[in-house]
């Protein structure tokens, strides 16, 4: 029999926010999860990557009951994720829910509904929908399938709960049984991208099973994902080339060959050398591409950039 949000002990279900230098995304957050009820109910960890724009002291005033851990500026997303883990898992959790702070949570069955689903069934794991805020007809974040030797995305046509076999991290449910089966996001093969995915990789390997529950979606408060570690604008920026090819060393990186190799050889260990060389030969190609293109006059790159936005958009 299921639990109601006001019959779980507090400490029972954590929620960990990994958060960097976003006070008013991350106020936002808490703002909302307040309204709907789940500060109260559940416990919210917040781990703050040396953020210096001022966001644990907003957090200490407004949110006192907010469990607050810091970080030096070097754990990135899975160093943040891993030591909000080991928090909740030293205060003997029963669940821990990985929130991104720029997830936007209109209803509380959107939380309440993926602590449902675990309560009911410990091995699995589930995901929730984000829908972009822009246009809610489009998926941000989600449930990703196996399609031969590539994920596509799950793009439910209505509410319900789908398998899939990978989720994307920005809002996710578990149980802490799950730490003793495999252990912790491994913070050395990805410490940026690809830490919620390794680690989900992993737990489908051992047995969990992966959903996605589309009833209750949430939304992308972001509008842009860029950073100097997923570099946008290649074409009409003025970011040295040398300094986008330089991002394939970079570990932290999307473009990182280290976060690839490892994603596709545990995923795919025959052929997870195939398709390692096949993302990184057409990856090359893009890179040469863009390279050439640069020496065009800016304003016919622009151009360019915008076809290419419509394209994107038209799918």
């Amino acid at each position: 029999m299921s639990v109601s949000l006001s019959e779980l002990p507090k400490k029972s279900v954590y929620i960990v926010i990994p958060v960097h230098n976003r006070r008013a995304i991350t106020v936002s957050c808490l703002q909302r999860l307040k309204a709907l009820g789940i500060l109260d109910c559940y416990s919210v960890v917040i781990v703050d990557d040396g953020s210096t724009d001022g966001t644990a002291a907003a957090i200490k005033k407004k949110f006192p009951s907010v469990a607050l851990l810091y970080g030096d500026g070097n754990l990135w997303w899975t160093g943040a994720i891993k030591l909000g883990m080991e928090y909740a898992y030293s205060r003997a959790c029963d669940l821990i829910i990985w929130l991104n702070d720029d997830c936007f949570v209109e209803k509380r069955e959107t939380i309440t509904s993926l602590v449902e689903a675990v309560q009911n069934s410990p091995d699995t794991i589930v995901g929730s929908l984000v829908l972009e805020s822009a246009n809610s007809s489009k998926v941000a974040f989600g449930g990703k399938r196996k399609n031969g030797f590539t994920y596509e995305m799950i793009k439910p046509s209505e509410p319900g709960i789908f398998n899939c076999d990978l989720l994307c991290g920005n809002l996710v449910c578990m149980s802490s049984k799950v730490i003793a089966s495999i252990g912790y996001p491994n913070v050395e093969k990805c410490p940026h991208y690809g830490g919620d995915f390794l680690f989900l990789i992993r737990a489908r390997q051992s047995g969990y099973s992966l959903f996605l529950d589309a009833r209750y979606p949430a939304f992308d408060a972001m509008a842009q994902h860029t950073s100097q570690t997923n570099p946008d604008g290649w074409l009409t920026g003025d970011t040295p080339i040398y300094q986008i090819f330089s991002q394939i060393f970079q570990p932290q990186s999307l473009m990182s060959w280290k976060l690839w190799w490892t994603l596709f050889t545990v995923d795919y260990p025959e052929w997870g050398w195939f398709l390692f060389l096949k993302k990184f030969s057409k990856l090359f190609l893009l890179l040469s591409a863009i390279a050439a293109l640069r020496l065009l006059p800016i304003k016919k790159r622009r151009q360019l950039s915008q076809i290419k936005r419509r394209l994107l958009s038209s799918h």
